[in-house]
Formats: structure tokens, C-alpha cells, sequence
């Protein structure tokens, strides 16, 4: 018997990406603060490195789970 090599990969659309909403959100929330005329950044410069943090960690956990690559 004769087993069948399946080297097809299921594939997704950008829109079913986890790692593409978290980073579109991301970009929003900066885009909402670098609009606003917002002074959190400049009261709270510490906040800017935990953020970068939370959203590398993120990216990082999103890259681990991910098992379905995205369609060209």
C-alpha cells in the first residue's frame, strides 16, 4: 500500500489572521493618540516600553499558535 505525500496546505485570508487584527488595532490606537493631540506619552514615557513589550510578546505568542499560513 501506498501512502499519499499531501504537501497542500490549507491557507487563509488576511482577514481570518489573529496576528493582522492585533496589529491593525495597535496601529489605530496610535494613529487615535498621534491625532488627538493626547498627552498620555508625555505624562506617562514609561508607558511606551511596557507597551512595545506587551505588543512583541503578543506578536510572538501569535506567531507560536499560528499553524495556517496566510494566502498570496
Amino acid at each position: 500500500m501506498v501512502k499519499e505525500n499531501k504537501t497542500v496546505k490549507e491557507t487563509k485570508t488576511l482577514y481570518w489572521s489573529r496576528t493582522f487584527w492585533v496589529n491593525f488595532v495597535v496601529v489605530v490606537i496610535a494613529a487615535i493618540v498621534g491625532v488627538s493631540n493626547s498627552s498620555i506619552i508625555v505624562d506617562f514615557p514609561a508607558l511606551v516600553p511596557w507597551f512595545a513589550g506587551v505588543i512583541g510578546t503578543l506578536n510572538i505568542v501569535l506567531r507560536l499558535v499560528t499553524k495556517t499560513p496566510i494566502e498570496k
